[in-house]
Order: C-alpha cells, then structure tokens, then sequence
C-alpha cells in the first residue's frame, strides 16, 4: 500500500510525523458522519493491492451510489460497496470535498483529454509546499538555468515532460515526423533556429499544422528532431521545405543533400495511439539529455493547442486511496485504470491514468 497517502501505512510506521498527522485528522470537526460512513464503505469494499505499473482491479458495479453517496448492502447481505458512475456521482459524494478543507487531507487533480483518456494525480496536503497548499504566500526566487541545482533541473525537466505529454494527448497526434542533419551538426542552439525557419514555411503553406517537436542526439552527436503531428501531409513538400532552409535548394537529393524527413504514418489503416507517442518522446527529455545540454530549450509546440480539462476535488484520509482514484477512474473512463505510478519530488503523490 501507498505510504505517503494512506493512513493505515503511517500506522505501521510508528514515531513518525505522517502519523502524528494522520492520528490528529480522525478529531477533524471537518469530517462529517456521511463522510464516516462513506470512508467505512470505501474500507469495505477496497479492493487487493494492486501490482506496481499494472492495472488495478476493476470495481464491481453489482452496488451504485449514485445520489445520497452512501452505500447499501446488496441482496444476500454482502459486504456493501462504494461505487460511481460519472464524475457527478464522485463530485457528489459526501466523502468529498469541493473547497479546499482546513484539515489535513488529499488534494485531487483530474485531467480529462477527451475520448476517455483521463489522469489522475494525487498528493498529501501535509507535504504539499504553502504556495501548493493554498496557505501564506511564498516569494519564489527566480534563477536562471545556469544557477540552478542538479534538483532543481531535475523537477524542471519531470514539468516539461509532463506538459510535452499534455499537449501530444490534447492534440490527438497519430503520427511521427523526424527531421535530420546528413552534416554531424552538434550546436542544439542553432539546430532550434533551422527549426524555427522550417516551422514558419511549414505554417504558410498548411495554417492548421499541429505539432509537438523534441530534440535528440545520435551516437556521433549530431542532432535531429522528432515531432509529433496529427494528420495526413505531403512528405514530399515537408523534404523540400526542409532541404531549402538547410541549403537553399529543396530539390537537393542524393550526396547533395543537406538533410532528409520521415514519416511514420499509421499503418493497415490504424493509428499511433497518442500516448503511446507521448511515452517515446518523453524518454528523449530524460536525465541523458540533461547531462548534455543541461540549460538547453527541451521541446516545442503549436500555441493553440488547449489544455485538459481540469477538476480539482479533496479527499479526507482514508485507508485505501489508490483504491479510491481506481473508482473515480472507472466513474470517468471506459478503460479504468491502465498504468500508476509513486512519486517523491516535488512532493510524494500518486499518479494513475486509464491510457
């Protein structure tokens, strides 16, 4: 079971300060006797720990709570249930919170990026930063990159990997383009203004172009750009644009040429799944590519890609949170939960998604 998020785990850790606090919110005039009963539902019906990086089991939905939140036993008097339905039953639960609540507590954020692709990130209010937690507010002190620590780049490079993740989900992308140097050209800084200069000739002649660009070194270190985009394009006319910026002539070809396009389109008439694209170029933005260009611009995107729908809920503590996100994930999409994983930085939390 999750440590950070659940009390029944700070338990058995005794003499520790998540204890304390876990102990201490039992007495929280902020927990209402719907909210007990919910909890005791949730502990009912929670389900086995699931197996790290696996889907959970699926919730039954033999029992709905779908107006009052409380439970009711089913026929035969079996152990009652907590379940959902939509997201209106979760946010309608007596179990939880839609302000943020002075008592300690966990601080939900779902992501909804259309078509049931859903995620769901959960932290622990007695970790979170003032700033996070809605608290006094703090001055944050700007540094450039060069002044940064190693832990700092670190968080910096997990944000940016998560907003290029945003936005190849938002976009719907269903293909991958590569772009590359046939010189062994190494200066990331005037690779990203090749690539400046082939996105404006790209735009003039298709408007509408979306993409999510990431850079990457070969083994010989030189540069070349993977980027995802949604749609069917000429790779023809996408050569030419990109041999006229490098040399001035896009019907170079052979020896002559200064550099060459992929694509990789769908094949048999199906699709790149999205965030099956969005999990290949994240491994470009890892720790490898900080250790060589530590200060570097770490992708790029079209502006006018919109973000997730968000819905931002709290949760008092309970014994089972992982369970908990697994019923609101089956409340919201059709696939449940797909993949989950623990983190500690910024602050420890729990991230699960149904893709």
């Amino acid at each position: 079971m999750y440590y950070p998020l659940s009390d029944s785990t700070s338990a058995q850790n005794p003499g520790t300060p998540e204890r304390d606090k876990a102990e201490r919110v039992t007495a929280s005039s902020d927990v209402s006797p719907c909210q007990t009963e919910a909890k005791d539902a949730l502990a009912s019906s929670a389900a086995p720990e699931p197996i790290h990086g696996k889907a959970s089991p699926r919730a039954s939905t033999s029992v709905v709570n779908t107006e009052s939140g409380r439970s009711t036993a089913p026929a035969g008097g079996s152990t009652p249930r907590l379940v959902f339905r939509t997201l209106d039953d979760v946010l309608s639960s007596p179990l939880v919170w839609r302000k943020r609540p002075e008592s300690p507590h966990h601080e939900i954020a779902l992501r909804d990026f259309g078509d049931g692709v859903c995620e769901l990130t959960a932290f622990r209010s007695d970790y979170m930063r003032p700033r996070h937690r809605g608290g006094k507010k703090v001055d944050r002190v700007r540094r450039k990159r060069e002044e940064m620590s190693e832990a700092d780049l670190s968080r910096s490079n997990a944000r940016s990997k998560r907003n290029m993740r945003h936005r190849v989900l938002m976009m719907r992308a269903d293909r991958l383009l590569t772009l590359s140097y046939r010189e062994n050209k190494t200066d990331l800084k005037s690779c990203w203004g090749d690539f400046a200069r082939f996105l404006r000739a790209v735009l003039h002649m298709w408007p509408d172009f979306l993409y999510v660009a990431v850079p990457e070194r070969q083994g010989r270190g030189a540069v070349h750009f993977h980027l995802a985009i949604r749609g069917f394009r000429d790779v023809d006319k996408l050569r030419y644009l990109w041999r006229r910026v490098l040399c001035g002539d896009g019907d170079a070809s052979g020896e002559n040429s200064p550099g060459n396009i992929d694509i990789t389109s769908p094949r048999r008439g199906g699709q790149w799944q999205r965030a099956k694209l969005s999990r290949y170029l994240s491994k470009y933005m890892g720790k490898d590519f900080l250790d060589g260009d530590m200060h570097a611009r770490r992708f790029s995107s079209s502006r006018t890609i919109a973000a997730p729908k968000l819905t931002r809920f709290y949760l008092p503590f309970v014994d089972d949170t992982f369970y908990f996100l697994t019923l609101v994930m089956d409340a919201v999409s059709p696939a449940g939960v797909q993949r989950w994983y623990e983190f500690y930085e910024p602050m420890p939390g729990i991230w699960v998604s149904s893709y």
